[in-house]
């Protein structure tokens, strides 16, 4: 609107002073209701983005077949504890796009938090099968591991996790304690060091790791 204004004005200086006056309050009419379309387009904007579901919601009318959008509006439900809604929006992600390994990885995260394990396992190996790439996913798959004691399978699935993205500490605070069960204080202490290197403020590992010291 500022350089089709700056354009106009110089326009009307081409004209006498009585066809000046009137196409200047012409114009001047004519921006009074775009900026007034365009003040109602704002408030009806922001009416949508208030809060993400409804910015979710929104973008998807016009973007149907995006799957992004129904993995985030998922992540938005599943954070709310809407686990419903979330597995909703997972699930037609996938109808969109039946390869889309986050979406498989977000499901068996919903079938964890549930404690339905072989639910859970079977999402997160589809996922893998899908994308080896996802170090959270293979981080969860350790987590079902090392609930049914499978702890073989879990170090390999949490060794992948953190080659994939070593910073991620909770794979190390899970290596260090399957170490710690099945009796291999050293090697437990050595993963623990590692998590506390990468996050210092976690006083409940700290406290364990001076435990695992004591017992080598």
């Amino acid at each position: 609107l500022g350089i089709l204004s700056a354009r106009i004005i110089r326009l009307l200086a081409s004209y006498s002073s009585k066809v000046r006056a009137a196409l200047t309050f012409l114009f001047a009419s004519v921006l009074l209701a775009a900026l007034s379309v365009y003040g109602l387009m704002t408030v009806e904007r922001n009416k949508d983005w208030k809060d993400p579901i409804t910015f979710f919601e929104s973008t998807l009318r016009h973007s149907p077949r995006n799957v992004r959008l129904y993995l985030n509006m998922g992540n938005a439900y599943f954070n709310m504890g809407d686990l419903t809604r979330a597995m909703e929006s997972y699930e037609k992600a996938l109808e969109i796009n039946p390869n889309y390994a986050v979406a498989y990885g977000n499901i068996g995260s919903i079938y964890l938090n549930q404690g339905r394990l072989d639910e859970a396992e079977h999402n997160f190996r589809r996922a893998i099968s899908l994308n080896d790439n996802l170090p959270i996913v293979h981080y969860s798959l350790g987590v079902v591991y090392d609930r049914r004691r499978r702890y073989d399978d879990a170090i390999k699935e949490l060794e992948r996790s953190v080659e994939l993205l070593p910073q991620h500490y909770q794979s190390w605070n899970l290596l260090g304690r399957i170490y710690a069960r099945t009796g291999d204080y050293p090697e437990a202490t050595r993963m623990l060091e590692k998590s506390l290197s990468i996050m210092p403020d976690q006083p409940e590992i700290a406290a364990l790791l001076e435990r695992y010291r004591r017992r080598i």
